[in-house]
């Protein structure tokens, strides 16, 4: 994107200080309305506070005051947004940039003096802030791509909405048979296998006295979270911005993988057991099964836009995951059962995926929507 029209326009707006969500949106196609879903108010007080960073690093001094309503007023914005639970890419991208904004606040903080009365912090170096700044201001482009939905508008997922508009009537029907006859076909594929291989189990475990395979040290240059960059970084460092995630709700901070320990007691010798590949794949299919009970619960009485367009984002998020599902080069199932039913499944998610497009189309009603999701969470159970 950054070398796009888009992506210039983009960038144009974020370094002239813009925070009308509505000036981000009109550079996208019209598609983006599907896909932004309510990102909308996250993203806009996302703009506003770094808005604020900004005049952070130019001001000769910051009321400490200041700081910690910039923290409070980001949390509150993100405790309003219950999406943020069952949207899992919206989860990772405020991952990705949450941290970086309580580094900024760290760097004010370490690169300053209290005055007298403790009020205001008097910036020491407003170069290296604003040097910071700039790097923040730089991943902000990529915040607004990422929570725009803008991704999922170039994979092209926004236009499945399109066709199904076309023949909601016959799309209906077509998905609801599919979906009856592929989840016989599975249940009694199941069916067969666990009663094969009851007959052929057996338990087994490990000494205590031998390791687990896969399980090593993690390397001190491995970086596979905020985590561990927190646990790279000089104590005084990692001091301000483990006090800074004091201030966020615990729930908010596990959510987000910012559940930091404590820096005052250190663990040097972590380890970590590397990942099989089934439970790497289990785990996909898992989040996939839990973003579906959050929309069965979620499926309001009533529909209101708001509500069409958090589910109908909500859908192609995991019309996203299933696509990627579905082009896995390697599945690693050891029989060829398993392989046909891993087909057979994805090929009903899509479908499935389809079904619910639809029913967020003629905001159908919410047992119909329990019933269609139920099946769907039964199969990927």
């Amino acid at each position: 994107m950054a070398a796009s029209k888009i992506g210039k326009g983009v960038s144009e707006l974020v370094a002239a200080g813009c925070t009308d969500t509505g000036k981000y949106l009109a550079l996208f196609p019209i598609e983006i309305k599907h896909a932004v879903g309510a990102n909308e108010q996250i993203l806009q007080n996302i703009l506003e506070i770094s808005q604020t960073l900004q005049k952070f690093s130019q001001q000769p001094s910051t009321s400490s005051l200041d700081i910690m309503r910039a923290l409070h007023t980001i949390t509150h914005c993100l405790e309003g947004a219950p999406h943020l639970y069952f949207d899992n890419h919206t989860t990772q991208i405020l991952s990705w940039w949450l941290p970086q904004f309580i580094e900024i606040l760290s760097v004010v903080l370490l690169l300053s003096d209290t005055n007298t009365d403790g009020s205001s912090q008097i910036l020491k170096d407003n170069n290296t802030v604003e040097s910071y700044f700039n790097c923040y201001r730089a991943n902000i482009v990529i915040v607004v791509y990422l929570l725009t939905g803008a991704y999922l508008v170039d994979q092209s997922l926004t236009t499945r909405i399109q066709e199904i508009e076309k023949d909601i009537a016959a799309k209906e029907l077509y998905c609801a048979t599919q979906l009856e006859e592929k989840t016989k076909k599975i249940t009694s594929s199941i069916r067969k296998r666990l009663h094969s291989a009851c007959k052929d189990c057996s338990d087994f475990s490990i000494p205590k006295d031998q390791p687990l395979a896969g399980r090593v040290k993690k390397a001190p240059h491995q970086i596979r979270s905020w985590k561990d960059i927190y646990e790279s970084l000089p104590p005084v460092s990692s001091t301000s911005a483990y006090l800074f995630t004091l201030d966020i709700p615990q729930e908010l901070c596990i959510h987000l993988g910012m559940d930091l320990p404590d820096p005052s007691v250190r663990s040097p010798s972590l380890t970590f057991a590397a990942p099989h590949p089934l439970h790497t794949l289990l785990e996909k299919v898992s989040k996939i099964g839990h973003t579906l009970e959050s929309v069965r619960n979620y499926w309001p009485i009533s529909f209101s836009d708001s509500d069409s367009r958090l589910l109908t984002r909500t859908a192609l998020v995991v019309a996203a995951d299933a696509e990627q599902l579905c082009k896995l080069e390697v599945v690693p199932f050891a029989v060829p059962e398993s392989w046909d039913n891993w087909l057979v499944y994805t090929t009903l998610l899509r479908t499935f995926l389809d079904y619910v497009i639809l029913l967020i189309v003629r905001k159908a009603p919410k047992s119909q929507a329990e019933d269609i999701l139920g099946k769907m969470i039964v199969q990927t159970r």
